[in-house]
């Protein structure tokens, strides 16, 4: 059948030329020491090899991963389920064939244990980086969409700095297309975000000169990428410190934010707000002006179901003044349940109703319920998963808590789910008040407060 290869236990070099057709095949079971060239091999759809099978339909728009278990002592003597196979497509350029690289996304998504075992390779990762510079466009977003949720992780971000990835994402990022540009920025915005040292590694002059003529770019994705990179990047304070004295940043951000492409908008605010620059950003969203009299604060304590109390208080002032909270205060603020208001009211614009019905809801399940140690969790780790802080270099294990871990991280999910973000920074590009939220860690000597907030200082 010419369309199809078998190979049973005798390994036969492919010819390209004779195999150029070549649809199927199958190497499933044989104790390879590598695997032939299969590049040449561009109709290549089906493969199986060591203990997987691949199927792909005719534009690899579908791709199907089985992973199949074997106990024979070829399989036994792995390591991992995945060993065999990936020594076979990683010790040469077999992994840079577009239905492998499409394999390799599916597999590293699919799994955070084969993110783990491929992020502690190196050579897995050089060659997942040396794909970037494919002449096959497919290739090279499905090796960006890898590496981007491998560079999710700290330790594998740094290690991916260590192989030297910003060489290959800069000669792309000058690439002229968008589908390519596209790709590489999400390994940017992915990389600047986990970790300051990462952020702080990746900016150089050079960086910061191809972003700004992306986020210039006529393609509105490629300048919304390109501006969270930038927005990314300033976490860091070192790199925020740079950034502020570019002029031309400014302007170019300022401008960006009144373009007619919203989501372009949006990522040039962000931009502003990360990097501190409040008068610009209240005049790009036509935010109200602080008044002469000075801020008008709203701080909010905590104490469990006792938060019902405020919610009243709050009732009575909108009720005296015929406003809503969020109108009537320039900073909200609060710990606790007054954290979970100041969120509600400050950045969801909830109603009292709302906040009061949240409470009757699920307020003594949260707050009364006596919670193990080992099962507790503190607000702010909550907190900290779902609206990360301007800063990614804090993680983390705390336990011990007053609330009930798993009904408060679901009324937290509720509430603070956006479709602007998943970051307080985010919603500052809304015409809303500044917000922060107050949290302690306790399970330390002497105890650590942190600080989440909406806005940069």
């Amino acid at each position: 059948m010419y369309g199809t290869f078998l190979l049973s236990n005798v390994f036969l070099q492919l010819d390209g030329r004779a195999t150029i057709e070549l649809e199927i095949l199958r190497l499933f079971g044989n104790p390879l020491e590598f695997l032939p060239e299969i590049l040449p091999l561009r109709k290549l759809s089906q493969l199986s090899l060591a203990n997987i099978r691949i199927v792909a339909d005719e534009n690899l728009r579908s791709v199907t991963v089985q992973i199949e278990m074997e106990n024979s002592s070829y399989f036994g003597t792995s390591k991992h389920k995945l060993s065999a196979f990936f020594s076979l497509i990683f010790r040469f350029s077999s992994c840079h064939h577009p239905l492998i690289a499409s394999a390799l996304t599916k597999i590293i998504m699919q799994d955070q244990g084969n993110c783990v075992l491929i992020g502690k390779d190196e050579n897995a990762l050089r060659q997942l980086i040396s794909m970037i510079s494919s002449d096959n466009r497919h290739v090279v977003s499905q090796a960006c969409s890898a590496l981007s949720t491998l560079a999710g992780d700290v330790s594998v971000a740094m290690e991916l700095m260590k192989c030297d990835i910003m060489k290959p994402i800069e000669f792309v990022m000058k690439s002229i297309a968008p589908e390519e540009q596209v790709s590489v920025l999400q390994v940017v915005g992915t990389l600047a975000f986990g970790s300051d040292i990462v952020a702080q590694k990746m900016l150089s002059r050079d960086v910061l000169r191809s972003l700004k003529i992306l986020c210039a770019n006529k393609n509105p994705e490629v300048q919304r990428l390109a501006l969270l990179a930038v927005g990314n990047l300033a976490f860091c304070l070192e790199n925020r410190r740079i950034l502020v004295t570019s002029e031309s940043l400014r302007e170019l951000l300022m401008r960006l934010t009144f373009t007619s492409e919203p989501r372009v908008n949006k990522a040039a605010a962000r931009a502003l707000a990360i990097l501190g620059e409040n008068e610009n950003l209240r005049r790009a969203i036509r935010g109200r002006q602080v008044p002469k009299r000075g801020l008008r604060i709203l701080s909010m304590d905590g104490g469990g179901m006792k938060g019902l109390a405020t919610v009243q208080m709050l009732k009575e002032i909108e009720k005296g003044t015929g406003k809503r909270i969020h109108e009537l205060f320039d900073l909200v603020c609060g710990t606790s349940t007054g954290g979970m208001l100041a969120v509600a009211l400050g950045i969801k614009l909830m109603t009292l109703d709302q906040c009061e019905e949240i409470y009757k809801k699920l307020g003594k399940l949260v707050f009364t319920e006596p919670v193990p140690k080992d099962e507790a969790a503190t607000w702010r780790e909550k907190f900290d998963q779902l609206y990360k802080s301007s800063s990614q270099s804090i993680r983390v294990a705390v336990h011990g808590s007053k609330h009930s871990a798993e009904q408060f991280e679901r009324l937290l999910k509720e509430m603070c789910a956006d479709e602007d973000g998943d970051l307080l920074i985010d919603s500052a590009v809304k015409n809303i008040p500044k917000v922060f939220v107050v949290s302690t860690l306790v399970s330390v000597m002497p105890a650590q407060p942190f600080l989440f907030r909406n806005y940069q200082v």
